[in-house]
């Protein structure tokens, strides 16, 4: 699942369906590491994100709200743009 998906659209949108989808065991790793995050950087927050076409998923937040939202409303609205 790291390797390269920018040069193949079919397998990134696959991927990221499957990374949107409910895990239990990704959804309890992801929790721990946010957790990890917060407390290695000394960072009040941390979250991990999904980016499809039209929305941001938070998939795993520590002390904020994981609230979706449109890629409007998206910490990171300029990296898909960028690459």
């Amino acid at each position: 699942m790291l390797n390269d998906l920018s040069s193949d659209e079919s397998k990134r949108r696959a991927a990221i369906d499957l990374l949107k989808n409910a895990d239990e065991g990704r959804d309890e790793a992801l929790k721990k590491y946010t957790h990890l995050v917060c407390q290695l950087l000394k960072m009040p927050m941390s979250f991990v994100s999904i980016l499809d076409d039209e929305k941001q998923y938070i998939k795993s937040a520590q002390n904020i709200a994981p609230t979706d939202t449109s890629l409007g409303g998206a910490f990171c609205e300029q990296t898909p743009e960028t690459g």
